[in-house]
């Protein structure tokens, strides 16, 4: 059934949730004067990004998108998971996550109990420890799956010319101050270079070139950025880059616009209108 199908796609969206989604919880007031406190998931990507991801998500749990416009910028679709079908989602996902997993732990085991207001500050004091905790990762290498899900969150393929013509194809990506345990396990494991960045966020950077292990590990994998990783995987198996190839200046210009167009936002019409989704308090 669908659930079978689904399951190889859990470490893929630890990857995706432990980059671009939020874990956290819900305070609900109830008659007898106590607040039923329940787990939250959401997951956020620009409309183009989300649609090639989320409906799947969607139609498995049975939860339906929402779009939303940004004035500023491109339309963005979400998906809401709260109490159950959040817990649900959590349990396969966090032993897969690298930086979030205490977190979803803490969240689990609070979900769908009751609280007085006066213990409320003790649990919100808990989950802003948990998001600041950088404690690296116990797992010795990364999945392919998660790096797959980590690089379509957080990850950008980003070429330039050299002044002598030659295309240079480099991974960047992108991670806040307090979650660096990401990349610190991708470039543990495939080599890069992790910088400080003025803002204290931090930048890991790896030249992508004829033997990146990553490229090849992630290609079967990624879903978003798919046809960009397809497009440097034939660069560079080909060689087309490379002056010894006849690659000119002109040419390795065209190979680059051609590379920039493909991270151009292209608007995706949805089938039918999707309901708003639930407030979350």
């Amino acid at each position: 059934g669908l659930g079978g199908v689904m399951l190889k796609g859990f470490k893929y969206y630890a990857g995706l949730v432990d980059s671009d989604g939020y874990i956290g919880l819900s305070f609900n007031k109830s008659t007898n004067g106590k607040y039923s406190v329940y787990a939250i998931v959401q997951i956020s990507l620009r409309e183009d990004s989300a649609m090639k991801v989320l409906p799947y998500l969607g139609e498995f749990y049975k939860i339906p998108l929402y779009r939303e416009e940004k004035e500023l910028g491109n339309p963005q679709l979400n998906i809401s998971f709260s109490g159950k079908k959040a817990i649900r989602f959590l349990n396969e996902i966090k032993n897969h996550l690298v930086i979030k997993n205490k977190l979803s732990v803490f969240v689990s085991e609070i979900s769908g109990n009751s609280y007085f207001d006066y213990e409320l500050p003790v649990i919100r004091e808990k989950l802003k420890e948990l998001r600041a905790d950088r404690t690296a990762s116990l797992k010795p290498f990364p999945s392919r799956q998660w790096v797959a899900g980590y690089v379509d969150g957080d990850g950008c393929l980003f070429s330039d010319l050299t002044s002598e013509g030659y295309l240079h194809i480099k991974l960047c990506i992108a991670s806040h101050k307090n979650d660096p345990q990401g990349i610190e396990l991708i470039s543990k494991y495939y080599g890069g270079v992790i910088t400080v960045r003025k803002d204290g966020n931090y930048s890991y950077v790896l030249s992508v070139t004829k033997s990146c292990k990553l490229l090849a590990d992630v290609l079967p994998h990624i879903k978003i950025k798919r046809t960009q990783f397809d497009l440097v995987k034939h660069i560079i198996d080909s060689g087309c880059h490379l002056k010894k190839n006849g690659a000119s200046r002109e040419s390795n210009r065209m190979l680059l616009t051609k590379l920039k167009e493909l991270k151009v936002y292209q608007p995706q019409r949805l089938n039918e209108t999707t309901p708003e989704g639930e407030a979350t308090v």
